[in-house]
């Protein structure tokens, strides 16, 4: 086939013309490769931002939440320490009374 092409220079510079027109594409393919890695790597560190972002605010979401129980449970035994209060002033009223 080399001696095919080496003797018609017509079909030499065809020859030539297909392998550059091949390595043209091989490098347009390549710089497509990379434009799309660049543009996937950019997506990915936005994705661990969103990510990060996501955890830091569902820790403070549960800071907040356990410092709700907390005032919760400190307002309940408030509650029930007053409630005992006023059991025990209504028994000292009917003690006198009677």
């Amino acid at each position: 086939m080399l001696a095919a092409i080496s003797g018609n220079p017509v079909l030499s510079i065809l020859a030539i013309l297909v392998f550059l027109g091949l390595l043209w594409f091989h490098l347009l393919l390549y710089k497509e490769y990379l434009r799309q890695d660049r543009v996937q790597k950019i997506r990915l560190a936005e994705m661990q931002r969103l990510v990060e972002m996501e955890l830091r605010r569902t820790q403070d979401m549960q800071s907040q939440n356990d410092q709700l129980e907390n005032i919760r449970t400190q307002t309940d035994e408030k509650l029930e320490l007053i409630k005992l209060q006023l059991a025990a002033m209504k028994a000292k009223e009917s003690s006198k009374n009677t």
